[in-house]
């Protein structure tokens, strides 16, 4: 039997490691300002130039007597790395008629000059959104260049990240996990793979999906550090690895799992740790997923979030706690649109589209963020994290979670007994703790015992455990020389 074929069979071992993980196809845009839908579709070349700041002011040449219309761009921050298939657009366009936005490639479509805020989905890659203004025969125009993929993971004690496309890895590699065949080292080093656009990471599993949308797994998920190609994967955008099971997000905004499922993690009933991949009837338009370690979420392009799997800790927000198996994805009642999705051990958080942050399943450490831990810290419906109304990025694993505010600003709460959070001690937080980090944060994920951020200039930050070299910022592979204070 090829590496291949059984990669599916060997996700089981990873149920016996059972750690939280975190974290879309190109879907219709979702707009809230009244615009038409638009479809989005396409690989994206970029334009030759690129406007810097948060806010983007650009005017155009006019007759004396006309007033120049004025772009200006809230979200995404020009260099925004998002983790998952979509973009939030905010701004509006002073002295301006009429307004729209486009990327080469993927559409365009119009918007509210007084005032927008739409969703806009995109593939993996590299991007320019151009926002456009028109009084007349006159225009203006900003340019935020952007990113969509997931380009840092971690998982129990290795790390992976992608810079220009090569899959970097560093950490342990009892089980093959940094995708080759040498002991584990301090430093990142390079895997095979030169066109990634996503990598996942779980306990001592890898996955990493190319540009042409092909999912290559190594470690745990194969037993080898050979890296393997999973049959019968096409069109694949994303991947998140669960305990013991994987979810692919696909271009075309179906899901598709193999794996364990023996709480329903899957969301395909007949399915079995035999079974090869399969999609899920029923999730369509999503853009992006999650795998706890038994539980599974998406959220779609409008918003709406599914659940399912074990609700043995209340992960899948219905108000209850049970030992069935749940292989139907059912919605999660919460107030308002969401915009992305993370999954720990058995709590889920997801990010909404005001910038708070609701979670919900088992809180016992403080990582829901509502101020409460131990017997009260658990909440089987919804509740909103504490003092953090302008997220833009989530991440969740083990008992923990972190969040990047929209200024760029890091937050993280939960379990640190080993400096997990990165918040400077080993203090467990119920509520969200700022990360002190002298760069911009683009992009943040933590791990059970070790985190990683991205900043706004491409360099890594990494947190916590460093007994087998994950944080691989130097530092030689020692459970002493393990930090609660972020080092580059």
């Amino acid at each position: 039997m090829s590496a291949a074929a059984s990669g599916w069979r060997a996700l089981a071992v990873l149920a016996l490691l059972a750690v939280g993980c975190d974290d879309g196809a190109p879907a219709v845009d979702r707009p809230r300002d009244g615009a038409p839908d638009t479809v989005a579709d396409g690989a994206v070349a970029p334009p030759d130039a690129a406007l810097d700041g948060d806010v983007l002011d650009a005017e155009a040449d006019l007759a004396p007597d006309a007033a120049a219309p004025i772009v200006r761009v809230e979200a995404p921050a020009a260099g925004a790395v998002v983790a998952r298939l979509a973009v939030r657009l905010v701004g509006r366009v002073d002295e301006a008629d009429r307004a729209e936005w486009m990327i080469a490639g993927v559409g365009g479509g119009p918007l509210d000059p007084l005032g927008f805020d739409v969703v806009i989905a995109a593939p993996p890659g590299d991007h320019i959104l151009r926002v456009v203004g028109h009084r007349g025969a006159a225009s203006a125009a900003a340019e935020i260049p952007f990113g969509i993929g997931a380009r840092l993971a971690v998982g129990a004690a290795h790390s992976l990240a992608i810079d220009d496309g090569a899959v970097l890895a560093w950490g342990d590699n009892g089980s093959g996990q940094l995708g080759v065949d040498v002991p584990g080292r301090g430093r990142p080093g390079p895997t095979p793979i030169e066109d990634a656009v996503w990598v996942a990471a779980r306990a001592d599993g890898s996955a990493a999906v190319s540009a042409d949308g092909s999912l290559w797994v190594w470690g745990a998920l194969t037993g080898e550090a050979t890296l393997a190609r999973l049959d019968g994967i096409e069109g694949a955008a994303a991947v998140a690895i669960g305990g013991g099971h994987l979810l692919i997000l696909r271009r075309d905004g179906r899901v598709w799992s193999v794996g364990s499922n023996g709480d329903g993690q899957l969301g395909r009933p007949d399915a079995d740790a035999d079974s090869p991949p399969g999609p899920i009837e029923g999730l369509t338009d999503i853009v992006d997923v999650a795998a706890g370690s038994a539980h599974s979420l998406a959220v779609r392009a409008d918003g709406v979030v599914f659940a399912w799997g074990s609700n043995a800790d209340g992960a899948l927000g219905n108000g209850e706690t049970d030992r069935d198996p749940h292989p139907a994805p059912q919605v999660v009642g919460l107030f308002g649109e969401a915009l992305d999705v993370a999954a720990g051990r058995g709590h889920s958080v997801a990010l909404m589209a005001d910038g708070t942050v609701a979670a919900w399943g088992t809180g016992s450490s403080g990582q829901l963020g509502h101020g409460q831990s131990g017997l009260l810290g658990d909440s089987p419906t919804p509740v909103t994290a504490e003092a953090l109304d302008d997220a833009a990025a989530v991440s969740a694993d083990g008992n923990l979670t972190h969040a990047v505010r929209r200024g760029g600003e890091a937050a993280g709460w939960g379990q640190n007994g080993s400096g997990q959070l990165g918040t400077g001690d080993t203090t467990g937080r119920p509520r969200p703790t700022a990360i002190d980090l002298p760069a911009r944060v683009v992009q943040i994920v933590g791990g059970p015992l070790h985190g990683l951020a991205l900043d706004d200039g491409g360099g890594w930050w990494s947190w916590g455990v460093n007994r087998s070299g994950q944080l691989g910022a130097g530092l030689e592979p020692d459970a002493r020389r393990s930090s609660p204070v972020p080092v580059r």
